[in-house]
This record gives structure tokens, sequence and C-alpha cells, in this order.
């Protein structure tokens, strides 16, 4: 396997998402590293990341364990995994709401950018997630917001689910988040 670029796709009880990511990540197989982290899932997440492994190895990982341990927890150990010659990982949502070109484009930017080592998707850019959150999801979110430390309130979308970085970036943030659970992003920030 030659690839410079992984990503990392935690998956807690995804399996009515993942017949369609795995369309969606369509020609990704082939040229990166893709690392599938079933994070304790109850339903049938394994069985599909399994048979998907199978035929797609050996570009495809699967790291399984039993307990659910949180979404930040699932990305240090998919970090974990990551081939030496990768020079950059992005992280995002098993239903990749923010689509693969966002992926791709946070990549590219990274390329072209040598004083960048971290881009983020925000939900305000991706049309496709616009529908997915209901009037309490907002709410919840504005009044997060407030809570986040002064620092952070102008980061516009803490808890996106996707995030890239090179390589060495995010092993040394990594190495600094504490937190397992779903806050982990603003540790990151």
């Amino acid at each position: 396997m030659h690839t410079e670029q992984a990503i990392i796709i935690p998956v807690y009880n995804g399996a009515m998402y993942l017949p369609e990511t795995f369309l969606e990540l369509g020609e990704l197989v082939k040229n990166h590293q893709i690392i599938f982290v079933n994070d304790g899932s109850t339903d049938e997440t394994g069985a599909l990341l399994e048979k998907f492994h199978k035929e797609h190895t050996p570009t495809v990982t699967v790291i399984e364990y039993l307990e659910n341990k949180g979404k930040g927890y699932a990305i240090r150990e998919g970090l974990q995994k990551i081939a030496k010659e990768c020079t950059e990982v992005a992280f995002t949502d098993v239903e990749i709401p923010y689509g693969i070109q966002a992926l791709q484009s946070g990549f590219h930017l990274l390329e072209e950018n040598d004083d960048l080592s971290f881009v983020y998707g925000t939900r305000t850019a991706a049309a496709k997630t616009e529908s997915q959150y209901s009037l309490y999801r907002k709410i919840g979110t504005r009044l997060f917001r407030l809570l986040l430390p002064r620092e952070l309130r102008n980061v516009s979308d803490t808890q996106s689910g996707l995030k890239v970085f090179k390589k060495k970036a995010a092993e040394i943030i990594f190495s600094r988040v504490k937190t397992n659970r779903w806050v982990f992003d603003t540790e990151i920030f």
C-alpha cells in the first residue's frame, strides 16, 4: 500500500449509513488509507465493515473493540494505525456529512499551503447537513457555543465532523487530547 493520505472514520451503530458510505468512498479506497474504527457497535456494523475490509485490503483497515469509548478515543486508536508514508490525515463522521469533495478539498488545502497544519469543515458551508438538524439541535448548538472558552467562540464550528491535519500536527494534538467523548473537538482547537 502506498498512500500519503489517511481517512479515519469512527463508527458507533452506523450500519444504516455504511452501505451509502461505501459507495460514496468510491475510488478513494484505491489511493487512500481508510481506517474504520468500530467503537463498540451493537448492530450489524462489525459484519459490514469486515466484508468491506476483505474486498479492499490492503487500503482498508478495521479496528474493533467491544465497549463504546467515544469518538475521541476512536480517532486516537485510528491514528496509531496510519501508515508511515502518510503525510496527511482526516477524520469524518460515518455518514460523510460534508461529502467527499469537502474531504478532498481539505487535503488539497494542506498540500498547497505549507503554513497550514489543520483545516476543518463547518455546517454552515455544508448543504448536505442543513436539513439534518432540528430546531432543538440548533438551539443546543448556540447554547453550547456560549459555554466555550472565549478564545474558541470565534471558531465557527468546533464540533464539525470533518477535520484534516498534517500527520505531524495530528500526532502532537491528539497526544494531548484527554477527552474521549464528543467534546474532544474543543480540546483540538
